[in-house]
């Protein structure tokens, strides 16, 4: 009787070990570097580097002082999805650290480093239909436009990788060779600084190298002192041979040029411009955002292939 009792129990407790669901991976953030928020983030990413990055230190913006013009940069790449990443899958862009998208749609894959919730994020992305270990993926599907940019989620301890469906997620804290060492994306994003905002492109504005020599293009955004009108914007071009030329043309531009499509001098956006040469064949242009002018003219220059001396 006492055999046959012991027996039930046992057998009782083996079915709810084996009813029981598996625990959900925990998976840790690889280690990060010493250096600017903009490098560290570049250090948790394989290279290479695909034509396309765009930086946010969202936790350096929420600290302020206000820069205005800036808040719809806040989550980077994701900014317009912050409602439903956080009603959908517990991503939460405001609690975030920093925000890097590497890459261009539908490759692209976004680091939202720091503030999340790893058990969170798992529980409501498998409640709204990702499926997965590690890894939690949902097919493209136009009834859920979030499967557009999150289609692939991938927790990592208070961090969170995010892409399309076939996004390769795995590049974050992977065993290739990271973007700081990339032979491009280094040397720029050293030149760029302690950056709230950073964005690289292939070529001249993304117009495509050609014949310039010029292998990639980053500008920047550094903050300048306690007004909150005040910035200094930065552009880094990696000219090579080119630079004493490329040097001489965004001289020229941004003392006496003026974008194509605009009334205003360079001059109006960008003041006190201090360009120099630097090892490695880098071009820098630093300048002051005058009150009043718009922080992010070099970005939305760089989006309209305007860039003083790299317009074209």
């Amino acid at each position: 009787m006492i055999r046959r009792a012991l027996l039930a129990a046992i057998g009782t407790a083996c079915l709810a070990a084996c009813a029981a669901p598996a625990a959900a991976p925990q998976l840790a953030p690889g280690p990060t570097r010493s250096g600017p928020a903009f490098e560290q983030a570049l250090s948790r990413v394989d290279g290479p580097f695909e034509g396309y990055l765009d930086f946010v230190d969202t936790a350096r913006l929420a600290a302020g002082p206000e820069l205005p013009g800036l808040g719809g940069r806040a989550g980077g790449q994701l900014d317009a999805y912050r409602a439903p990443l956080a009603a959908q899958l517990k991503i939460d862009l405001d609690a975030a650290g920093s925000v890097l998208t590497a890459g261009r749609p539908p490759r692209a894959i976004t680091l939202v480093s720091g503030g999340q919730d790893a058990a969170e994020i798992r529980t409501a992305a498998t409640a709204a239909g990702w499926t997965g270990g590690d890894t939690l993926g949902r097919q493209l599907s136009l009834a859920e436009p979030l499967t557009l940019q999150a289609g692939t989620v991938r927790p990592i301890g208070s961090d969170v990788v995010v892409g399309a469906p076939d996004a390769a997620v795995a590049l974050v804290d992977g065993a290739g060779p990271d973007l700081q060492d990339d032979p491009v994306v280094g040397p720029l994003a050293r030149c760029l600084g302690d950056v709230l905002t950073a964005t690289l492109v292939t070529g001249a504005g993304g117009t495509g190298a050609g014949g310039t020599g010029i292998r990639a293009t980053g500008v920047g955004l550094r903050r300048a002192g306690t007004d909150p009108a005040r910035a200094d914007s930065v552009l880094c071009v990696a000219a090579g041979a080119t630079a004493p030329d490329v040097a001489a043309a965004v001289t020229e531009a941004v003392r006496s040029g003026k974008p194509r499509t605009g009334s205003e001098p360079y001059s109006a956006y960008l003041t006190d411009p201090q360009v120099e040469q630097l090892d490695g064949g880098i071009v820098r242009l630093i300048a002051r955002t005058p009150p009043g002018a718009p922080v992010t003219f070099l970005i939305s220059a760089l989006q309209r292939r305007e860039l003083p001396g790299l317009a074209g």
